[in-house]
């Protein structure tokens, strides 16, 4: 039998919104690790300190003193706030990129000047993506401000500590990790760090002020009907993958089994002999509805009591052997699959916000001048 690569027994598309263990075989969304974590942790911090020293905190409201390369809504939009978004304009647009050229050279990165088939270089489709971005930023920063809101004294300390605390941890390592999420001066630092507790601000008004939640509720996804048919299991795995042939994963599962049904402590068995690494960040057992771990798991776990153990249970990862047992109660360690995760309010609402701005840069239009073609790009 072909051996099996050792994937777990939980389907790829099986979400949890909790991480739990770092050896699991469990699979989670994101888009990447926190922002905020990864600015707190840059080199930028270094140049945060310097800006304090020197007096030249940064605020949003400054970009107006410099030179303007686009309006929305008839706001300016300065060049300072499209370089700081050029690093991530390039991300959203490098599949188009490749896409585009199939024949580029990847060792030389994008090229900005050639041309799509639009008849626009592939430089000025980031400049205005990058003038998309930006100016979402900045009619949310209008937005906060005509509702009275700013970031405080008190935040702003807060933020500048937290920098410090990272910079004296993370010493050296500093100016590359700024380097490498895109982070291009003092002023970009700043504003990022700013406008994140701005959002944060924004959000807590909405959730608290029945007025300005009724701006935003009609953009949030529906909350998702969950399924309650909640089970759980813990289980010995004899993976395919850890033995030469089908026959000795057998034995191997005879004998796991052989000792289940003597007595001997379940939990211990799994630790000490399962072969399946996410039961470490799982001592309790997996707790999951239909359609998230493989078929045969699943069937076989709901044919049992809480507390009964398994026969030999064969699937395409090796042979098991299962114990039922009593699910959680925290929803953030049930196992779901995609499209029926739990998403708190808040995540809901952040999202509302997000498209109510970028609705709103749409439907308002940006002038783009002629100046934009001088703003420096980032790959």
């Amino acid at each position: 039998m072909a051996k099996q690569k050792n994937k777990g027994i939980i389907k790829t598309e099986t979400i949890q919104a909790a991480k739990k263990g770092s050896g699991g075989s469990k699979v989670h969304t994101s888009e990447g690790l926190d922002k905020k974590w990864l600015l707190l942790g840059g080199a930028a911090a270094i140049v945060a300190i310097i800006a304090i020293t020197v007096g030249l905190i940064f605020h949003y409201v400054d970009f107006e003193t410099h030179r303007t390369v686009a309006r929305v809504d008839g706001i300016d939009i300065p060049a300072s706030a499209v370089r700081g978004q050029s690093w991530q304009a390039g991300v959203n647009l490098s599949w188009q990129f490749w896409t585009a050229f199939p024949d580029a050279d990847p060792e030389a990165g994008i090229n900005f000047d050639l041309v799509h088939e639009d008849g626009r270089t592939h430089g000025r489709m980031a400049r205005e993506e990058a003038t998309r971005l930006a100016a979402i930023r900045i009619l949310e920063w209008e937005y906060a401000r005509e509702i009275g809101l700013s970031v405080t004294p008190e935040q702003r300390m807060d933020i500048m500590n937290q920098i410090e605390g990272f910079r004296q941890q993370f010493g050296d390592e500093f100016e590359e990790i700024l380097s490498n999420q895109g982070i291009l001066s003092e002023e970009q630092l700043v504003s990022d760090f700013e406008f994140q507790q701005m959002q944060e601000n924004l959000l807590q008004e909405v959730l608290g002020n029945p007025e300005q939640f009724a701006v935003f509720e009609p953009h949030m996804d529906p909350e998702v009907e969950l399924d309650t048919d909640v089970i759980a299991a813990k289980h010995i795995l004899s993976n395919f993958d850890n033995f030469d042939t089908e026959e000795e994963a057998e034995a191997f599962a005879e004998e796991m089994l052989e000792r289940a049904l003597a007595g001997e402590d379940f939990a211990m068995l799994v630790r000490e002999y399962g072969q399946d690494p996410g039961m470490e960040g799982n001592p309790d057992g997996y707790s999951f509805v239909a359609g998230t771990m493989v078929d045969e798991f699943e069937q076989a776990t709901r044919a049992l009591e809480i507390g009964e153990i398994s026969g030999l249970v064969h699937s395409s990862f090796g042979i098991h052997i299962i114990m039922r047992v009593e699910p959680s109660e925290n929803e953030d360690d049930i196992m779901r699959p995609w499209g029926q995760e739990y998403v708190p309010l808040e995540d809901r609402m952040r999202a509302a916000i997000q498209r109510v701005f970028e609705e709103r840069v749409e439907t308002a239009g940006i002038e783009f001048l002629d100046a934009l073609d001088n703003v420096p790009l980032e790959d």
